[in-house]
């Protein structure tokens, strides 16, 4: 006996479930300077001057959200489009409460780098400032990045690296839980227009090759960590290959195990002279419940649901009703799978293709989609004579999986009055072959299709309207796919996909294994979830944990 292995991604808490912070997208309307104006849907800042104000007031701006330590490295541009001789201009960074009266770097918990004389300032500098770069003017693009790893800040001149500047230590200390916001700060003379890009255009400086930098110094330091003192056994090799084996016994992959086992004893007489070491999970015995198991996961993989709720129930029948969400995303998958069937050419055997040319003597090709509106409207009319079907094939939805979706001793020809009424018609051989043919699909699908909406219609009546939300906004979903002439280029086309399969797969196999007394997860699993809470928990503050993807960059 051989199981097929589908391979698939560790059950856990994916990065599309992480709560990410907003990013800064714009100028703020609310955090900024009553002298400047938004322009460009907030991405262009023109100062308009006050004549009521001294030549020495400033404005400033800040953006719409802070800098994500998450990210690592946060990094924004500012063009200077537009300056007054005299004019001064400054890009860097601020807290909410620093004051917009002043230039960024002038006051208290903010940062900056001056075009005017090429300092940088930060708050406590009282205003003396240091000497940091080249100065600019109209037509740079200054560059503003805050590395949260190492608690420094960069500029960037046209695409330049200049230095690091407000290094760890006094410019940075106690700002852990201090949010920061890029910001930009003009002087003296009207016409100043800026312009910022915070992702929205490509950068001028290359900042993703300094994040992959980063991302491998990270690496390398994780690699250069000494673990001797965490373990002392077994070995690195003997603890993957436990590791490995485990899971396939875990999943039920029995032959997949069993001739693991075999190599890794093989590899050991090699190594070893003859003599093997043993090797924990890798005893791949005839297990009832994992070949019981594999039987259920490759019939929910090949879109069998009908074999899946049999093996089930024939095995493990107390699952389906101690777990009824389970059951019931069983019961949406074999409706997914029903209209899977129906946007797939069907094979046309010559036999067929005779009769279906009898069949359609003198009549007009029927198109898909009209076949689709007319079935559909047909069978809405059944929902009157949907409670009389409902009471004679079952009593509760939640029974044991065997009333409503048990089809193996059913008739597959649903629809015999269309035959009768085709086969009293009269017929010339030399009927067209492709007209037959499409005759035989558009017949084809008018029975699936059928079969499909007599199966939503009794699984609708079995979660009415009343259930839980979750239950209808799926319900919702799936049916929509039959309001479509072609379902799979729907606004719901994905939930077609085989991939969708594996989660519901997945999702039953955890079940069963809970009702053995045995884990939901392998060990692989686990120690994957939890290396990503802990690479999640310490790049929340944007240490370096921010530069790694356990998924991308050990994964996939």
């Amino acid at each position: 006996m051989t199981h097929e292995i589908i391979e698939h991604p560790p059950s856990s808490s994916d990065d599309d479930n992480l709560l990410v912070m907003p990013l800064p997208s714009r100028w703020s309307d609310q955090h900024k300077n009553a002298g400047l104006d938004l322009l460009n849907d907030g991405l262009e800042v023109r100062y308009l001057g006050n004549p009521l104000k001294l030549d020495h007031e400033a404005a400033a701006c800040r953006a719409d959200h802070p800098m994500p330590p998450q990210c690592g490295i946060y990094y924004f541009e500012v063009t200077i489009l537009s300056k007054p001789k005299d004019g001064m201009i400054c890009v860097g960074f601020t807290s909410n409460k620093a004051s917009l009266e002043r230039l960024p770097g002038w006051e208290q918990e903010s940062w900056a780098y001056h075009g005017d004389d090429g300092r940088t300032f930060f708050g406590e500098t009282q205003g003396q400032g240091k000497l940091y770069g080249p100065k600019y003017s109209v037509n740079d693009t200054i560059g503003c990045g805050v590395n949260f790893s190492t608690n420094t800040s960069f500029f960037t001149r046209n695409g330049v690296f200049l230095d690091c500047v407000f290094e760890s230590g006094n410019a940075f200390r106690e700002l852990r839980n201090v949010k920061l916001y890029p910001a930009v700060g003009v002087k003296k003379q009207p016409t100043t227009h800026l312009k910022a890009n915070f992702g929205q255009f490509p950068f001028v400086y290359d900042i993703d090759g300094l994040m992959e930098r980063e991302k491998l110094n990270v690496q390398a330091e994780i690699r250069a960590t000494n673990i001797s003192n965490l373990h002392s056994s077994p070995d690195e090799s003997t603890f993957i290959q436990e590791l490995v084996a485990q899971f396939l016994a875990h999943g039920g992959y029995v032959e997949t195990a069993r001739a693991f086992a075999e190599e890794v004893r093989e590899e050991s007489r090699a190594l070893q002279n003859g003599q093997e070491t043993p090797l924990r999970y890798c005893q791949a015995e005839e297990d009832v419940d994992a070949i019981n198991r594999q039987k259920i996961r490759t019939a929910i993989l090949d879109g069998d649901i009908d074999k899946a709720l049999k093996f089930t129930n024939a095995s493990y029948a107390n699952v389906l009703r101690d777990n009824p969400q389970i059951y019931f995303r069983l019961r949406c998958r074999k409706f997914i799978e029903m209209m899977r069937r129906c946007t797939e050419p069907q094979p046309i055997s010559p036999s067929t293709s005779k009769q279906a040319a009898r069949s359609s003597n003198g009549a007009t090709a029927v198109s898909v989609h009209d076949t689709s509106d007319d079935v559909f409207v047909h069978d809405m009319e059944l929902d009157e004579h949907m409670n009389d079907v409902l009471d004679d094939g079952h009593d509760s939805s939640e029974s044991d999986g065997r009333d409503h979706d048990h089809y193996d001793d059913q008739d597959p020809d649903l629809d015999d009055d269309d035959d009768d009424e085709e086969n009293g018609m009269d017929v010339e051989e030399s009927a067209d072959y492709n007209t037959s043919v499409s005759t035989t699909n558009a017949a084809s699908y008018h029975d699936l299709l059928h079969e499909a909406i007599l199966y939503g219609q009794e699984l609708q009546a079995d979660y009415p309207g009343d259930q839980r939300r979750e239950y209808k906004r799926a319900l919702d979903d799936i049916f929509s796919l039959v309001a479509y002439p072609d379902p799979k280029s729907s606004v719901h086309g994905h939930l077609l996909e085989p991939s969708g399969r594996v989660p519901v797969a997945e999702e039953l196999n955890s079940a069963i294994l809970v009702s053995l007394g045995k884990s939901s997860s392998a060990a692989l699993e686990k120690l994957y979830q939890q290396t990503e809470v802990l690479v999640n928990e310490i790049s929340e503050d944007g240490g370096a944990g921010a530069f790694i993807n356990v998924r991308n960059d050990f994964v996939i």
